[in-house]
């Protein structure tokens, strides 16, 4: 749950089964959070891909999402 955002998030849930949906989509592995049609997660040169994701937390440890404040900073930078 994201507390404490001011203003509205609409989130939209997409099911993507190949790799042609992958690249329209944007998608760098699964989950793929897009903010505004572009992921602030992706890593520059990362080709899209129907594939796992593994995130990092503030150590460089492996995470399955980004942290809180990570997702916090990429909708303020996106507004």
């Amino acid at each position: 749950m994201l507390t404490g955002y001011p203003g509205v998030v609409v989130v939209h849930r997409v099911e993507v089964s190949d790799e042609a949906a992958a690249v329209r989509a944007g998608m760098h592995g699964s989950p793929t959070l897009l903010v505004n049609g572009t992921d602030p997660f992706a890593r520059p040169g990362d080709a899209p891909s129907l594939s796992c994701r593994i995130y990092r937390d503030a150590a460089g440890r492996p995470a399955p999402v980004p942290s809180l404040e990570e997702l916090r900073e990429a909708l303020a930078a996106a507004r």
